[in-house]
């Protein structure tokens, strides 16, 4: 049986009709929206995270019938034309992206947190129990930290995050190789340019309250 809701996606208007049954991920990937991954398929990697009226759900195991009169964000609405979010800036210059598969999750988890916290010191625990949702297999966990820590107490546009000497190579390369108009994942290439070569197969729908046993409880 087909359905169609009405909602917004990344600040546009949209009708979207599709099986009852379809998950949110998949409506969104059928619209071309590939940023979010099939990761686990059961809620639990984080891969598929958006924001649902600004809350980070697993749109693997959210109905997209769900989505009726709310406002989706993905990765790809985040950067505007060529020039990256905050998020994903402080992403590349933290050096916070390995294999880029989980990222896209990881940038709209830290995406959620950052509003919330906007101008706040956190500390350490907080940011873990903010992304507990999001598993990264290549555990580049310390850096996703750094990223969020340094945005929380610097609001302000315009305030890129200062990397190290290091990390700032890192950031050039990525620039370099991986130019945001050259990915069909629009605004996620300079964070993961190796997404395009994976296969295309907060707080959830209800509180994020998982055991911590993935690499932020380290």
């Amino acid at each position: 049986m087909l359905k169609t809701i009405r909602c917004t996606v990344n600040g546009k208007a949209r009708e979207l009709s599709f099986d009852v049954r379809a998950s949110l991920l998949e409506v969104l990937r059928a619209e071309g929206l590939t940023s979010s991954k099939q990761g686990c398929g059961v809620g639990e990697c984080g891969a598929c995270t958006v924001l649902v009226d600004n809350i980070p759900v697993d749109s693997c195991i959210f109905l997209a019938v769900w989505a009726d009169g709310k406002t989706i964000r993905t990765a790809e609405g985040e950067a505007k034309g060529n020039r990256l979010s905050r998020v994903q800036q402080a992403y590349v210059d933290a050096g916070a992206v390995q294999c880029g598969f989980c990222t896209p999750g990881l940038v709209m988890s830290s995406t959620a947190f950052i509003e919330k916290h906007k101008g706040q010191p956190v500390t350490r625990e907080e940011i873990r129990r903010g992304h507990a949702g999001n598993l990264c297999r290549c555990t580049g966990y310390d850096a996703i930290i750094a990223a969020a820590k340094y945005l929380c107490l610097s609001p302000q546009a315009g305030r890129p995050m200062p990397p190290s000497s290091k990390l700032s190579k890192i950031s050039r390369v990525f620039q370099q190789t991986c130019p945001v108009h050259d990915s069909h994942v629009q605004g996620l290439s300079v964070l993961g340019g190796i997404i395009r070569n994976h296969s295309t197969t907060g707080e959830r729908p209800w509180p994020r309250q998982k055991a911590y046993w993935n690499g932020f409880s380290s």
